[in-house]
């Protein structure tokens, strides 16, 4: 699941952590069959690009695969939790960014929030989970939200496709009014 592994050993417990470099935008960390996946962009209150949702999209799918790995926890380091997509690499970035028409056929931009997993997802949600974020954030099959969290969709015209979408994918865990 993770490329560069430390391994620390503290009485019983071994945990194994991705060792976060400048570059690393998702890091994992495993605590026997608890795995916690994180963005890691706070400068961008963590945004996600392209690379990040490719990497996002990996370590759910090993999780899904790992057969020692029961649960799942989906947060944010730095404060948020996801802001969305990169607008700024989307405004920049010269080649168009590729949307399948058929959702069930491909990865969405924001990475994992297509898959069905089969284990327990929990999306641990601090300041901004909006746009996307707020995407990542339904995947979850339980979200533990702080009181001072922000969710929601800002631009108005996707407010009524979010609704629909919504009400077809989640009808149990969501309501906007």
């Amino acid at each position: 699941m993770c490329s560069n592994i430390k391994t620390t050993t503290g009485g019983s417990r071994t945990i194994y952590v991705q060792v976060a470099s400048a570059r690393q935008n998702v890091v994992s960390e495993r605590h026997r069959s608890v795995v916690a996946v994180a963005i890691n962009r706070p400068q961008v209150r963590n945004a996600v690009d392209r690379e990040t949702a490719r990497r996002l999209l990996e370590e759910l799918k090993a999780f899904h695969s790992d057969d020692q790995l029961s649960v799942a926890v989906l947060h944010g380091k730095g404060g948020n939790f996801c802001a969305g997509y990169d607008l700024k690499e989307l405004a920049n970035h010269t080649a168009a960014l590729k949307l399948e028409q058929d959702v069930t056929k491909s990865p969405g931009p924001m990475g994992p929030s297509r898959l069905q997993l089969s284990k327990p997802l929990i999306a641990a949600v601090s300041g901004y989970a909006v746009a996307g974020g707020l995407e990542l954030a339904l995947l979850a099959d339980l979200r533990v939200v702080e009181e001072s969290a922000i969710m929601g969709v800002f631009c108005r015209r996707f407010v009524y496709l979010f609704k629909v979408l919504c009400s077809a994918y989640y009808t149990d865990s969501c309501t906007l009014s």
